[in-house]
């Protein structure tokens, strides 16, 4: 003789099997059809954005950094950078597959990356030096950044960066002022940070 256990069991397997073989539209397999449908819709839909561009392109126009003031130009890139990040993290096909900020830098064109990790470099060893930027979750661009001071022209501070004397990268900042170099690399390479 079977348990009431059993017996129990055998009945709730076949009441779900009740629920699923429902052909009215309250029926589970309709709700789990649906729920799916509405998934793969919307996964197609964000892959088709990512896909246009819509979702990490730059906002700034030739016109618009040419129009910029100097002392506006490197603060209004490295703005229109980071929004293209966070639009790339906004359009990502999850929120949890979101790329990191080292990953989505390094797909950027060479330029926008001297740039970048030339102003996280001078901004970060503003507040903590040298040895806090490479302690901080910006240490990923110290390598990037020490190329980037030699692109830009800034080779006191490539040299004093590399060789992380903070004394030595201070004076070499005070001398070089790479950020007023990036002002002038920008201008030169401008078709690298305007949208087409």
């Amino acid at each position: 003789m079977a348990s009431i256990e059993t017996m129990a069991s055998i009945e709730t397997m076949a009441s779900w099997e009740t629920l699923w073989h429902l052909e009215t539209f309250g029926g589970v397999r309709t709700l789990i059809l649906l729920a799916l449908a509405a998934l793969i819709a919307w996964y197609l839909r964000r892959l088709s954005k990512r896909e246009r561009g819509e979702v990490s392109s730059l906002k700034l126009t030739a016109n618009d950094l040419s129009a910029t003031p100097d002392e506006e130009l490197v603060n209004t890139v490295i703005r229109d950078l980071l929004d293209s990040c966070e639009r790339t993290r906004q359009g990502g096909l999850f929120p949890w597959s979101a790329p990191d900020m080292y990953r989505m830098v390094a797909n950027w064109s060479n330029p926008q990356v001297n740039v970048y990790a030339v102003w996280v470099a001078v901004k970060e060893s503003e507040n903590g030096g040298i040895a806090g930027m490479k302690a901080s979750p910006s240490g990923a661009f110290f390598d990037l950044a020490a190329d980037g001071f030699a692109q830009i022209g800034a080779a006191a501070c490539e040299a004093a960066f590399r060789a992380e004397d903070e004394e030595g990268f201070a004076a070499a900042v005070a001398a070089e002022k790479p950020l007023a170099l990036c002002v002038e690399y920008i201008r030169d390479n401008a078709d690298a940070f305007a949208s087409e």
